[in-house]
């Protein structure tokens, strides 16, 4: 049973993807789930998910370069080398 916390993750079963919109400020914590999905996705035991993400909601950014360095070495650290997981990030800028 996927259910996301934030109310803003959708799990497409006919297309096997998370479309998740957040919006408002993201911050470090908000980037951690999105990017790692420990809430939702883990729990419902869908670690190898494909994702879609779409930014164009998020009206200010509170995140730090070592904040999204550390955040790619957790998410890298969960994922199985025998299936890659892919993710597209929507934003609203160039």
């Amino acid at each position: 049973m996927f259910v996301c916390p934030y109310k803003v993750g959708v799990f497409n079963e006919a297309l096997g993807i998370l479309i998740c919109r957040p919006t408002g400020e993201l911050t470090a914590e908000l980037a951690h789930d999105l990017m790692i999905c420990h809430e939702c996705i883990v729990k419902a035991g869908l670690e190898q998910v494909n994702r879609f993400h779409d930014l164009t909601g998020i009206t200010a950014i509170n995140l730090k370069f070592d904040d999204v360095s550390r955040l790619c070495r957790i998410e890298a650290g969960l994922r199985k080398p025998e299936h890659t997981v892919k993710a597209c990030y929507i934003v609203p800028n160039a």
